[in-house]
């Protein structure tokens, strides 16, 4: 192994539209592989932990973590796992919903869900009252929850579905990026 490295890195900007669908790959159906590295930054053991909100060079805002928004808190590869959650919430929005009520319908819950006053953005975390200093002030949205209740409710809801919304809303999309999963603990 070469000193120096880059073992580790984060992608950035993970969203339904950098994921490919393969009806057929290497053997492998239905086959899911994330795409666009274009914001991908790989990092050493050295500086894995020490990337500032100010190196980040773009994002998409949907998905994007509480983690920008935290002062002096390094973004680490846990900024993919929250994006990764949104993902998933949203696919099984789509497999139990259909897509025009897992996209658009939970978009718009999620921006009335905007305290009055803010720029509204459907994200699926919140600040509360406004503040964007703190771990403990980044909230998953009322809206976010609730959509997860309903998904629970829903009739079509298996056993392995109701285990996948539980992994994403208490490992995945959880504000704290320190007490969320590590990307080695989802593989």
């Amino acid at each position: 192994k070469l000193l120096g490295a880059k073992d580790w890195g984060r992608h950035g900007d993970i969203k339904p539209e950098n994921i490919l669908w393969f009806e057929n790959y290497n053997n492998k159906q239905n086959h899911l592989v994330i795409s666009d590295f274009g914001l991908t930054q790989f990092n050493s053991a050295h500086s894995r932990s020490k990337v500032q909100q100010g190196q980040i060079q773009g994002f998409s805002g949907t998905y994007r973590p509480p983690d920008l928004h935290i002062e002096d808190q390094p973004i680490s590869q846990n900024y993919d796992v929250w994006s990764l959650g949104c993902v998933f919430l949203e696919f099984v929005s789509w497999f139990l919903l259909g897509h025009d009520e897992a996209v658009f319908t939970f978009a718009d819950e999620r921006l009335r869900d905007e305290p009055k006053g803010t720029i509204e953005e459907d994200t699926f975390f919140i600040f509360e009252n406004g503040q964007e200093s703190t771990p403990k002030d980044a909230k998953l949205k009322k809206s976010v929850v609730k959509w997860i209740y309903k998904l629970h409710k829903n009739p079509h809801c298996s056993g392995l579905l109701h285990a996948l919304l539980d992994l994403i809303q208490f490992t995945m999309l959880v504000p704290s990026s320190k007490d969320r999963w590590k990307t080695d603990l989802l593989y």
